[in-house]
Order: structure tokens, then sequence, then C-alpha cells
């Protein structure tokens, strides 16, 4: 039987791959496209979230009241803001909630979610007041102007620590009067790095 007959009753003759075929030059770009901007977005995002500790206020409030991104601001929480929402680090000293950051925060993200839904919450947005900054070696302190709801509330202070490199937030607390802001302008930052430097040496 011919091969042509053969080929006429149903058996195609088997084709294989081109052994010249190239993958397109692109292909193997992008792929290193795609892996750079998996690896450089969160380094961005980490880089615009914390490059001021005006920014680190101002995103803290807005990841938390409006974005609802608690993860993302609970990674701007020091561990002695986060840890008093978690019980089961309620005996350990600054030395141990400083080595459990990572936990605490990862913990400290669902904690504020879990608040946020036990409580009907207010718009509230900090916009930082620069002229009142005031950054130490391990502290700084942000005055921003206050609208809660839509109404003016004044205006609040922040207080923040470095930790793991970065500066995270401490405490906020609510300025009585304007006047508070010229008391904000006395503050003395080496007496407050002092006394950071205390708290965060303590074993």
């Amino acid at each position: 039987m011919s091969e042509t007959n053969h080929a006429e009753n149903g058996h195609a003759t088997k084709k294989f791959a081109n052994p010249n075929y190239k993958v397109p030059k692109i292909i193997p770009i992008l792929i290193i496209l795609v892996l750079a901007a998996m690896y450089y977005y969160p380094v961005y995002q980490d880089y615009r979230d914390f490059k001021s500790p005006e920014t680190i206020v101002q995103k803290f409030f807005s990841q938390l009241f409006i974005d609802k991104d608690y993860q993302r601001a609970a990674d701007k929480m020091s561990v002695f803001m986060a840890s008093p929402m978690l019980p089961e680090y309620s005996t350990d000293t600054p030395a141990q909630l400083l080595k459990a950051r990572r936990e605490i925060i990862a913990k400290a993200g669902p904690a504020l979610e879990q608040n946020f839904k036990n409580g009907e919450q207010e718009a509230f947005q900090v916009t930082p007041l620069p002229e009142y900054t005031k950054v130490g070696e391990q502290t700084a302190i942000v005055v921003g102007k206050v609208v809660a709801g839509g109404k003016d509330q004044g205006f609040g202070l922040t207080f923040l620590i470095k930790e793991d490199g970065k500066f995270r937030i401490i405490q906020y607390v609510p300025l009585p009067s304007a006047a508070a802001l010229e008391e904000v302008k006395k503050i003395d930052m080496k007496t407050m790095d002092d006394q950071a430097k205390t708290l965060l040496n303590q074993s």
C-alpha cells in the first residue's frame, strides 16, 4: 500500500514541533517586569506611607476611617498603642513587645476591624500642620486639623516613636484649644527622645 493510500485510510502522518522555534524575546522581558512590579510596588507603597511623620499620621487616620484598610493602619501603630487591644500581651515587658512586633501588628489589624464593626464610627480626618511638626532622633510630634462627621473638631496632637527603623504612632490626644498650639512649640524633643530611649531599653 502506498503512503498516499495509508494517509487516505485515516492514519495521518505525525507532526513534530519545529526544532527551530524560539520563544519570542519579549516573553522573558515581560516576566521580569511583572516580577519586578510585584516586588517594587509594596516597597513604593511602604515608602509613600512612611516618608514623613505628617504622612504617617494623615495616612493612618485615612486608612482607619475612610479606606477601612485596617492592616495598613495597624502597621503605623507602635506596639505600645496596639498591644492594649490584645489581652494576651498585657503582662509583656517593653522588650518582649518590641520583639513580638510582627505578630502583634498582624493581630492588631483584625482587632481594629472588629472594634470598628462593633460601633458607629464617624469619618475622622486629620490634616497635618507641618509648621508645628517636631522631629527628634527617636520621637516626633505632629499637630493636625481635625474634622469628624463633617464638623470642625479643632486640633489634635499625635506622638510618634521610632520602632523597627520607622516612626509609629504611640498616642493621639485632642488639644483643648487653639491656645494649646503655642504650648506644643515649647515641647523639648531631647527630653522626648530620652524618655523614648528609656522605654525602648526596658527589659
